[in-house]
């Protein structure tokens, strides 16, 4: 891929490679750009949700972030963002560079390179929509939620991460133990001692209350050794996203 993106690069640095980078420049970064910016920006804002990827952020760095940028992701850049392209737009032309007037198939070619970057969001996602079962709406819904597997790697980052679950979202941790193995995430038991919890408390109601909406959730032949992790006298682990 770099020995292809190189090749392509090649003509940018001829002698007219200055008209090239225009028409590049001309309707990637004033078009296509800015759609995936506001893309990227509303799913982890609204669908992936702010405060679960505030929290993540500050598992990674180790400190609370500002609520300023929380601010900033819902709605700040989200709006900046989506004016700046209906400006761009409103304002767009035929590229030109200088006195020259580009021919027709030279305009072609660069609403080409703008859409071509554009084509992968609505293909994978008609394409992962497909291979969903269900009805539209429980498709959508379903893609709509972290992976199965999402979260950190390791067992002792993961035990942490889901500890900042809140009573709002308990669904996150059947997702994340949905289908992977119980020795991969299960806290790790030192040998010829009782396993350690973090996180204790959890009444019999809560401790039924949630193997029951564990069991109900789980998707057709998925382990649910997992959820002693969260009944044998653990606090549900859950998130407000």
């Amino acid at each position: 891929m770099c020995m292809i993106e190189f090749l392509l690069g090649i003509p940018c640095v001829f002698q007219g490679g200055i008209y090239i980078l225009q028409i590049m420049d001309w309707y990637c970064a004033t078009f296509s750009l800015m759609l995936l910016s506001l893309t990227e920006v509303l799913v982890i804002s609204w669908i992936y949700g702010v405060n679960r990827f505030y929290k993540d952020i500050e598992l990674m760095i180790g400190y609370k972030p500002s609520v300023y940028w929380k601010v900033l992701w819902c709605f700040v850049t989200p709006a900046t963002i989506l004016f700046i392209w209906i400006f761009s737009v409103s304002q767009l032309a035929p590229v030109t560079y200088g006195t020259y007037n580009y021919p027709t198939w030279a305009i072609v070619f660069g609403w080409g390179l703008g859409l071509i970057s554009l084509l992968p969001l609505p293909v994978v996602a008609i394409h992962s929509i497909c291979k969903e079962k269900g009805t539209l709406w429980q498709r959508i819904k379903k893609l709509s939620r972290p992976a199965d597997n999402w979260g950190p790697a390791l067992p002792e980052n993961r035990e942490e991460w889901l500890a900042t679950f809140d009573a709002n979202d308990c669904r996150r941790p059947q997702l994340a133990f949905s289908v992977v193995s119980q020795p991969i995430y299960s806290p790790k038991k030192a040998s010829g001692a009782a396993p350690h919890h973090h996180h204790q408390g959890a009444s019999p109601e809560q401790r039924n209350l949630l193997s029951d909406s564990v069991q109900s959730d789980l998707p057709l032949g998925a382990s649910a050794d997992f959820t002693s992790m969260f009944t044998n006298g653990q606090k549900p682990p859950v998130s407000n996203c």
